[in-house]
């Protein structure tokens, strides 16, 4: 040791490079509204252009890794496009790659490929090619995919703040994503992170302005020069300490910033004041290519999620967990959104294009710009303004049109192009679709529009009664495709006037009773749809048997029974258990919040509801062999909001009704559940507890293109380093499962494991507060994030609330391979299509569009290639621990399949077999995409 100390004192000390890096942070909105901040990012790039071209000594500027800022600016001035144009290509202005910064936690993993897609492509609009750093400075803590997905895009490097803390770490660390992929990760100070060198006009009084200790140094006045200049010599020797490069970062800027005209003549004082630095006015990229030549391979590595709070003593990188339960309602939307972009507008609109019709690029890239916008944190997080969120939702709803129509479209495309002149008169066909990437059966419920029109009226020899429709339509009959009968329960009948834009006629509105009907379907086939013949049964008979011999408070099949208790619990068995049996599951738990749109606070003196000993209301629905379903009605006394002191739950209470209803259907392998309430108290979370039995220190959850093993326990840091409790709530996506139980969700994202006295698992419902920041007040954080206004809409009083999730029982510990894919098929959205007697080319009775089959192998997209029709990809990820091996098979043979990334690009030629299928061994975790030309390849270069 002392030989090795001797050699390395003797080796020349590498100078000190400083890159100083303008930028501004821009949250697009957040305690003001996108106009609002849109006013200042107008007045910004404004300013930022003049100082540019009077001045070419300042170098450039940072315009914080995302490109949605040049159309947020061109929508006011487009006029300035050529000026803007001009200064990013001669990199005075630096951008991408990203689209928005968005939170990491609630988007899907699509998502955020989609975000970097797009960001990038922006970039080269405007003739310049995207930030070569994955730039993440705000985000609320790391998913572990991360280094996998910049490499999809060809970035080896990363700028990371929250979620990694400690004095343990140095800045500089490799970080790993569970299939090995690694990037260089720049750790940013943790208690100033991107503002470590941020000079804000007139922030310190006169006095304060000095380099003493007492001073922080990230708070430092430009319009000094000599003091500003003076003060980096404090933020080089902090950054310093924990360096293993010789390459620092200095970070002017923070929130909505304008450029600091001063900082060349600051370098310049700088450059006298401390000569062994050399001062480099320059870009994120540049600073990380610097660094990347000067940094030693022997670095720390850090693995997967990055989610600790400040376990350094004055660190102010807190990671704000609660955001996943903040206005619940945004998280289902989104959830709603991605699934009809992402399962299926993209892959049917493909399968259309695939029969001949034009996908339609321009809707969906519009739909997904919409959407993404959405996808900021303080955006998606629920952590803004009322009128931020109000917003939200209309984009919500403009995403989730172009999601419908684009859907309703492609499907319609494809019912006419399959051949169905051989129906009956008195018959149509009905079309059953599966967006997943295997053969399915499930329980699905679907729309089944019959014609009202006069045409079908005479057909069948009928006259609707539109005022009463179930006087004239009776029944169905619904069989296969061979005449088998399939198990079906009416649910609704209706007669209604829809609206069908994709149609090409005048006034495209039609005259439709719409059943709506619970089918057991088998065997849908991968990407596909299974056909089924439909007719009317007009005869008056007897309603179906709705109650039968069964038991009012059981639900049975031949995989499992779901016993209701009298207060309300479940009590779980069957052979999907074997021997075990769940009890104490389903019971709803109530506690005071004082916090705010980022964490989650009980009062100091809190008091906790539970359904447990209140009254219930069982009502059998449906007993019928499709579907099984109880409806459970609860009353919980809750107080109607916290004390004026928010330390106590008022003695003052409400009732809420809670209605649960448990569907089982005729096959299913899980138990199926939707809850609906009526928010009516303040300041409240409302969780679902299922009680379990101990099954280990570990449980597993779905989160972005992983499935992550976490310790049910939470150590939180030492009092003396205390500001923010570590998150006793975690993320999903899809789902968790602890033991022989995983819960699905649809737009869920917050749960929690409580090990003692007795494992339960908790499901955020809602979160009711009144602050964005709520101050002082909060008890577990030191203070709220943002500033303390009131968002009265937060509260969520009087609004009608649904969930849907599943309880997905499974044998042992872990995540069985079934469980996955029946989370994803109770998140699926089933849908179903009339067809009557076309003359097509596609078979009647069932067809694969495109499968990928393999253990533990999870379809995430199939669309078009960006700016380049004919070509496609499709993507797929291993979701289990061991090697897998995808065979990808398509319903007409490809012309060329490739190997391709995430930014879509021709990678090596595969070779189809002779059945029209390809083999690709894909590693644990390892996320795939294949790119492929449907018809005759082109000629000429692919990108």
């Amino acid at each position: 040791m002392g030989t090795k100390s001797k050699q390395t004192s003797r080796q020349p000390k590498r100078p000190v490079i400083a890159y100083f890096c303008s930028h501004t942070h821009w949250d697009r909105e957040w305690y003001g509204t996108f106009q609002e901040f849109r006013m200042r990012l107008v007045r910004l790039v404004d300013r930022l252009m003049d100082l540019l071209e009077d001045d070419p000594d300042f170098r450039c500027f940072n315009l914080d890794g995302q490109t949605v800022v040049l159309e947020d600016y061109l929508e006011v001035k487009p006029e300035q496009r050529g000026r803007l144009e001009k200064l990013i290509r001669e990199g005075r202005i630096a951008v991408g790659p990203w689209y928005i910064l968005p939170d990491e936690w609630l988007v899907s993993g699509e998502a955020t490929v989609r975000n970097l897609l797009r960001g990038r492509a922006l970039c080269r609009e405007f003739g310049a090619e995207p930030a070569t750093v994955g730039y993440l400075p705000d985000m609320f803590g790391h998913i572990s995919q991360i280094p996998q997905l910049l490499r999809g895009f060809g970035l080896d490097n990363t700028i990371m703040w929250r979620g990694l803390s400690g004095d343990q770490w140095k800045s500089e660390l490799w970080w790993d994503s569970p299939d090995g992929s690694r990037v260089l990760a720049h750790h940013l100070p943790e208690n100033v992170g991107y503002c470590n060198a941020a000079f804000f006009y007139g922030s310190l009084p006169e006095e304060a302005r000095t380099l003493g200790d007492s001073t922080p140094y990230w708070s430092m006045v430009s319009s000094n020069i000599e003091f500003a200049a003076g003060a980096l010599g404090v933020v080089l020797e902090k950054l310093k300490a924990p360096a293993r490069s010789n390459v620092l970062l200095l970070l002017n800027g923070v929130d909505h910033m304008e450029a600091q005209p001063q900082v060349p003549k600051i370098l310049k004082r700088a450059a006298k004041l401390y000569p062994h630095v050399e001062f480099r006015h320059g870009t994120l990229s540049e600073f990380m290519d610097a660094l990347k030549k000067s940094t030693p391979k022997d670095l720390q590595v850090i693995r997967g999620e990055q989610r600790s709070t400040a376990m350094a003593k004055g660190s102010g990188e807190i990671v704000l967990p609660n955001i996943l339960s903040s206005r619940i309602y945004l998280k289902q939307a989104n959830t709603r959104c991605q699934t009809l972009l992402e399962k299926w507008s993209e892959p049917f609109c493909s399968a259309a294009a695939w029969v001949g019709h034009e996908y339609p690029a321009g809707l969906l890239n519009t739909g997904w710009k919409w959407l993404l916008r959405n996808h900021p944190h303080d955006s998606i997080g629920g952590c803004s303004t009322d009128p931020v969120h109000r917003q939200m939702e209309t984009r919500f709803e403009w995403a989730g049109e172009i999601g419908e129509i684009t859907t309703g479209e492609a499907l319609y495309k494809i019912t006419q192009a399959i051949k169905t002149d051989d129906l009956n008169a008195n018959e149509l066909a009905f079309y059953v679709f599966n967006p997943l990437n295997w053969v399915a059966q499930d329980l699905v419920t679907v729309d089944l529009d019959i014609s009202a029109e006069e045409w079908w009226e005479s057909t069948q020899g009928i006259t609707l009664n539109r005022e009463n429709i179930h006087q004239t339509v009776r029944n169905l009959s619904i069989t296969e495709w061979d005449g088998r009968p399939v198990a079906f329960e009416i649910l609704d009948i209706k007669y209604m006037v829809v609206h069908r834009p994709w149609m090409e006629v005048f006034g495209p509105s039609y005259q439709t009773v719409r059943f709506r009907v619970a089918l057991w379907a088998e065997d849908l086939p991968a990407m596909g749809y299974r056909g089924y013949r439909v007719s009317l049964v007009r005869k008056a008979h007897r309603l179906p048997n709705r109650h039968g011999t069964a038991d009012i408070a059981t639900l049975s099949n031949e995989h499992l029974k779901a016993e209701i208790q009298p207060n309300g619990t479940l009590r779980l068995s069957g052979p999907i258990l074997g021997r075990d049996v769940l009890e104490g599951l389903h019971y709803f738990e109530d506690g005071g919040d004082n916090g705010d749109g980022y964490t989650y606070s009980p009062p100091r003196h809190d008091s906790i509801v539970t359904s447990l000993g209140g009254p219930v209301q069982i009502t059998r629905l449906n007993d019928e062999p499709a579907i099984q379903s109880v409806a459970v009605d609860y009353m919980l006394e809750i107080p109607e909001s916290v004390t004026g002191d928010r330390q106590h739950r008022s003695a003052v209470t409400v009732s809420l009704k809670v209605r649960s209803v448990f569907t089982l259907g005729k096959k299913s392998r899980r138990l199926d559940v939707e809850t609906t309430l009526v928010n009516a108290a303040k300041d409240h979370r409302l969780r679902i507890c299922f009680r379990m039995k101990p099954a280990g220190k570990t449980h597993f959850a779905e989160t972005q293109f992983d499935i992550v093993e976490r310790h049910n326990a939470v150590v939180q840091p030492a009092e003396e380093q205390w500001v923010e409790d570590m998150p006793l709530e975690q993320s999903q996506q899809s789902f968790v499962a602890y033991g022989p139980l995983a819960l699905a969700n649809a737009g869920l994202p917050e749960y929690e494991i409580v090990e003692a006295p007795q494992p339960v698992l908790k499901l955020t419902l809602l979160r009711a507060v009144n602050y964005l920041g709520a101050g002082q007040y909060p008890n577990t954080i030191q203070g709220g994030a943002g500033p303390m206004m009131e968002t009265p809409d937060q509260q969520m009083l009087g609004r009608s609330l649904t969930f849907r999730y599943s309880l997905i029982p499974q044998k042992g510990h872990g995540v069985a391979a079934e469980t996955q894919r029946q989370a994803l098929q109770h998140g699926a959205l089933w849908r179903g299509v009339t067809a009557y007697g076309d003359d097509g080319i596609l078979p009647p009775d069932k067809l694969g569009f495109l499968g990928v089959s393999g253990a533990n192998i999870v379809m995430s997209a199939v669309k078009q290639v960006e700016n380049c029709p004919g070509d496609f990809v499709v993507r797929f990820w291993n979701s289990g621990s061991a090697k897998s091996t995808a065979q990808v098979h398509w319903h007409q043979k490809p012309s060329a399949v490739y190997m391709s990334d995430l930014a879509e690009c021709l990678g090596k030629r595969l070779m189809v077999d002779s059945k029209g299928a390809v083999s690709v061994p894909v590693k644990p975790k390892q996320i795939v995409t294949l790119r492929f030309v449907m018809g005759r390849e082109k000629g000429g270069k692919r990108g």
